[in-house]
């Protein structure tokens, strides 16, 4: 009898341990659709607009939004006093009608006049639903551990320095990956935008920075899961080994690593999401992040998360975290690495924190392992003193 009981004082600390850990990554979580981020395309109208133009409108972004995260509204100025999307006319100034606003989860915007034909208006939504890029990305995302979107700016050689500093840093997670909850097997992939052909990817510009007007020094994205971005948008020098192992290693750790939701939902681009790929990201995964338990499950993990907006990620989650806010500016980014090292890792990433805040459940877990190892030592005192008797 007391040895079971000492059998089962050992084993029942462990099994909590099991109860509490979670059975998913970050790059898993980012697959699930929990917490919807919509864009929306605002038609603004008035009551000179052709109805058939307007009917045209609807049709089309009814058709094409479908498996999309985009949804559409027409809206007619001459009744729109009080509607919350009245800024947006506002802010950009519109004077000739139709005209569209396309604005995103974070509240940024971009305009287009609205063609007069229907081959005019079904190109335009097609250019705001899916591009030559954003199909590369989410095939990356689903395919592999994550995707780095390498947009070129007008110097070649930071051109060169950006290109060789995410190649780097994608070998160097090959390295990580053995420390990582779950296996991976394709390492992240890098897609590149050339600066020639940026104005092909408006949209899918303007949607990871907020940015409509012509860029000049190069910008590293870095995505996972369903197209989200995760980490700061790094520019020009603030493009380093250092900073984009750190961020890629977000993607592999465990969900309960102690990062903030907003960090573990980042926002997505705009995008469609059909039927074939979420076939495909089932093989992918082993299971399905649509599933109904599988996603409340996601929720109830992500409700016990931090909701720090900003947090940042200037520390390697797999070996502890920090919460604390970090902005990348030119002045204070880490150095770029020296690519002729021999080191295996920057020593930046080896800097232990200054000060690690454990989170809330851990706290609890360890008081009913304290509370469960007590009990039973009890019993055992007891059991003896009985047997004694």
């Amino acid at each position: 009898m007391k040895r079971v009981l000492l059998l089962i004082s050992g084993l029942l600390p462990f099994s909590c341990l099991l109860a509490f850990a979670c059975r998913f990554t970050v790059r898993e979580v980012g697959f699930a659709d929990v917490v919807p981020q919509s864009y929306y395309l605002y038609c603004y109208v008035d009551n000179q607009t052709e109805a058939e133009v307007i009917s045209a409108f609807k049709q089309i972004t009814f058709a094409h939004f479908i498996d999309t995260n985009i949804k559409s509204e027409v809206i007619n100025i001459s009744q729109f006093s009080g509607h919350h999307a009245a800024k947006y006319f506002k802010e950009w100034e519109i004077e000739k009608l139709p005209t569209v606003v396309l604005t995103s989860p974070n509240d940024t915007s971009i305009a287009f006049p609205l063609p007069s034909n229907k081959d005019g208006i079904r190109s335009l939504v097609e250019q705001i639903t899916r591009s030559s890029k954003r199909d590369q990305l989410l095939e990356a995302t689903i395919q592999t551990y994550g995707a780095v979107l390498f947009i070129e700016g007008q110097n070649s050689a930071e051109n060169q320095q950006a290109n060789s500093a995410i190649r780097l840093a994608i070998a160097r997670i090959k390295d990580k990956m053995p420390e990582m909850p779950k296996p991976i097997n394709e390492l992240p992939r890098m897609i590149t935008l050339p600066y020639q052909k940026i104005d092909q990817e408006k949209i899918l510009l303007w949607s990871l920075t907020g940015n409509i007007e012509p860029i000049e020094r190069p910008y590293a994205i870095v995505l996972y899961g369903r197209g989200r971005q995760i980490g700061p948008l790094l520019e020009g020098n603030q493009i380093t080994t250092v900073n984009l192992v750190n961020t890629l290693s977000l993607i592999g750790a465990d969900c309960e690593c102690g990062l903030d939701r907003s960090t573990m939902l980042g926002t997505m681009m705009p995008l469609k999401w059909d039927q074939s790929m979420q076939s495909d990201l089932v093989k992918q995964l082993g299971f399905d992040p649509e599933s109904p338990m599988i996603k409340n499950e996601i929720s109830q993990i992500l409700s016990k998360t931090p909701a720090f907006p900003g947090q940042d990620t200037s520390e390697d989650p797999l070996l502890g975290y920090t919460e604390f806010t970090v902005t990348f500016d030119s002045e204070l980014a880490i150095d770029s690495v020296n690519m002729g090292s021999s080191s295996p890792v920057d020593p930046d990433i080896l800097e232990s924190a200054d000060s690690v805040t454990p989170p809330i459940w851990l706290s609890l877990v360890v008081i009913i392992l304290l509370g469960i190892t007590i009990l039973n030592s009890g019993i055992l005192v007891f059991l003896r003193k009985r047997k004694d008797s």
